[in-house]
């Protein structure tokens, strides 16, 4: 181990050293010379306290390496171990003054707190070990506190001293029955000073990842001292952002992702809810504007990040957060919409806010069932279309106050606005969850109708959405086959395809045309590739080309927000298998015979369909197609061209010699 070529080798002799120790204390009572373990551990503890009479030397770490190894084989060796070599490390420690050898110390010790971890067990986990046993560290444990303490406080440049006193702290607490409630509750105030007042950037993320670690299993104490600490410490108002201290104080963004990485576990995220929700309210009517917006937004994203977060981990908290937190912020982004006069400032009413609040309530919708999404439904049925606001929090009637009503055209641009959460809602949906109207058919022409009269940019796209998002989900048994196709379907071509249409509403009518596409391509409805073959002949539209070729970005793209997997969307096997087959003959042969200004469009509808196919299909239909990726590149879009050279880089690292014929 310790003329060791590399770590395999090394880790397999402590391994091995490990073992025997293991077989040697089989059925050993401590006590004796003549003890097989204590025969076997004398020398190498002779040998290793040898080396580490001068800590800062090479030969040192392994030696605490192989001390750590033989005490995690069993109590009688840890005990052997710990009291034949503690004394004297401590002892060393104390009358050193160098930096350096302070801190090569305090990695051993380190050693000896991780092999008793593993050996007697872990704080707030459930152990195999004898409850029976515990460390031998116990004696010192006093010691150990007052020196791993020091070193993370003092003032001492070298940065490594203090780091060590942090994973020291950290170590002490993770250990089973060791340090007190007190004790614990000091180390937590220790690593809150560091996250909160030091101006080291290492030492405040060793702090916040130990913090971090202990939010999962003592959930607690991180509780009761962290998460009031960093609250604290957020504005309240623009006056807050703009104080002098004494302490400099931290960028609520630095704030709010320490709560971030600590407000997983569920009992302190039921405390981060109402907490952020708070500070939102104080600040939602002072911190207004773009250029002001940050801080609300980067307090919603919190809770949108944890909430992602919770979701990865499978977390069972989520869907209790249905009943308070969305009609809640629901509520927060309609309330300054109804104000008798709409220059009412409210951040709640930016659009970027009313995003992070889509995506909130997208985390939470898609996490409980059928049952509790009816609900949900039903009111915010009730709210969007008709304009009921009494299921909202805390909503109180105004004789000043104008009626809700955002799914107009000519309504309140700040309430067409919030479209972007009612569509969110219904792409959420399962697919068995039921729309509360009369008629599913007329509701979406109705949608329709709105979106393409509507000069707001917001609520067209996300009124769009929701349109492609009925038609996708609740086509059971082809129930809307013939309102698409007989109907939908050439009420849009009607309006793209009449001059006396303003351009406006061309352009709204093709996106809906493309979110319908969309729609169908997903479940490999023929009425999709239909749609499709109708997109490529409008790159000849003048105006509506481009827009025409970008929706095919739309039509086989992974939009983040709609129609995915993980909102039940419905999605057939291979369909952008079949999606390719069906265009790129068209694709070829439109570019082939048309002029370069539409040239043009085909070759970035291509572009789109080559960047998100799987890459397999794309290596094996791609030969006749280099001829146009070639071409594309003569082309002056910048969008073009970079998609164009990343199909490259793509096939030149799997294809090489494909790409070298060109």
């Amino acid at each position: 181990i310790f003329h060791a070529t590399g770590d395999e080798l090394e880790q397999v002799a402590l391994k091995t050293l490990q073992v025997i120790t293991t077989e040697l204390s089989l059925g050993v009572s401590m006590g004796g010379s003549n003890d097989p373990v204590e025969k076997f551990l004398r020398p190498i503890i002779t040998d290793c306290m040898a080396q580490l009479q001068k800590p800062e030397l090479k030969l040192a770490k392994p030696s605490g390496k192989i001390l750590k190894a033989c005490a995690m084989a069993s109590d009688p060796a840890c005990t052997a171990i710990t009291l034949a070599t503690i004394p004297t490390l401590l002892s060393q420690y104390t009358t050193s003054d160098q930096a350096t050898r302070k801190k090569a110390l305090l990695d051993v010790l380190l050693d000896f707190l991780e092999a008793s971890r593993a050996l007697y067990g872990t704080a707030g986990l459930p152990t195999e070990h004898d409850k029976d046993f515990v460390t031998p560290l116990l004696t010192f444990k006093d010691r150990f506190f007052e020196l791993f303490t020091n070193a993370l406080m003092s003032s001492n440049e070298y940065n490594a001293l203090r780091l060590a006193g942090i994973k020291g702290l950290h170590s002490m607490i993770l250990l089973r029955e060791f340090l007190s409630e007190t004790e614990i509750s000091y180390a937590v105030q220790f690593f809150v000073r560091i996250i909160l007042e030091d101006p080291d950037s290492e030492l405040q993320q060793t702090a916040l990842d130990s913090l971090a670690s202990l939010a999962l299993l003592m959930p607690q104490v991180v509780r009761v001292i962290a998460l009031p600490a960093l609250f604290e410490m957020l504005p309240t108002s623009q006056s807050d952002m703009d104080v002098d201290t004494v302490v400099q104080k931290k960028s609520p963004e630095y704030i709010l992702n320490a709560i971030t990485k600590i407000g997983l576990e569920p009992t302190l995220f039921a405390e981060t809810v109402p907490q952020i929700l708070e500070k939102l309210g104080a600040v939602s009517n002072e911190f207004t504007g773009a250029a002001n917006a940050s801080y609300p937004i980067a307090l919603l994203t919190t809770l949108l990040d944890l909430l992602k977060a919770k979701a990865q981990r499978s977390h069972g908290d989520l869907p209790q957060y249905l009943d308070n937190l969305v009609p809640h912020l629901i509520g927060m982004c309609i309330y300054p919409t109804i104000a008798a006069s709409d220059d009412t400032e409210s951040a709640m009413k930016n659009p970027e806010i009313l995003n992070v609040v889509a995506g909130i309530m997208r985390v939470i919708m898609v996490h409980v069932d059928t049952s509790a999404q009816s609900g949900v439904i039903n009111a915010i049925f009730g709210i969007f279309v008709h304009g009921n606001l009494s299921t909202l929090a805390t909503f109180v009637t105004s004789p000043d106050q104008v009626p809700f009503t955002p799914l107009r055209s000519d309504s309140r641009t700040s309430q067409q606005n919030t479209t972007v959460l009612f569509a969110t809602v219904i792409d959420s949906c399962r697919q068995q969850t039921v729309l509360p109207v009369e008629n599913l058919q007329q509701f979406t022409g109705s949608l329709v109708e709105v979106t393409i009269k509507t000069p707001n940019v917001t609520q067209r796209g996300a009124l769009a959405k929701a349109v492609g998002t009925i038609l996708n989900k609740f086509n059971k048994g082809n129930a809307l086959q013939g309102f698409i196709s007989q109907v939908l379907v050439p009420q849009l071509h009607n309006v793209i395809g009449q001059e006396q249409s303003t351009s406006a509403e061309r352009e709204a009518a093709l996106i809906v045309y493309t979110w319908v596409a969309k729609a169908m391509v997903l479940s490999t409805n023929q009425i999709g590739y239909d749609m499709s073959g109708e997109l490529m002949k409008m790159f000849s539209v003048p105006g509506l080309g481009k827009i025409a070729a970008d929706g095919f970005n739309i039509v086989i793209g992974e939009q983040p927000d709609v129609m995915t997997k993980e909102t039940f969307a419905v999605l057939r096997l291979l369909y952008k298998q079949r999606f390719f087959n069906y265009c790129i003959p068209y694709l070829v042969q439109g570019f082939e015979s048309s002029t370069n200004g539409v040239r043009h469009n085909y070759l970035v509808a291509l572009s789109h369909v080559l960047r998100n196919i799987p890459k397999q299909v794309l290596l094996t239909e791609l030969p006749p197609l280099l001829p146009m990726l070639v071409h594309s590149l003569s082309f002056p879009d910048p969008e073009l061209k970079s998609s164009t050279i990343a199909t490259f880089q793509l096939i030149t690292k799997d294809a090489p010699d494909l790409t070298a014929q060109h």
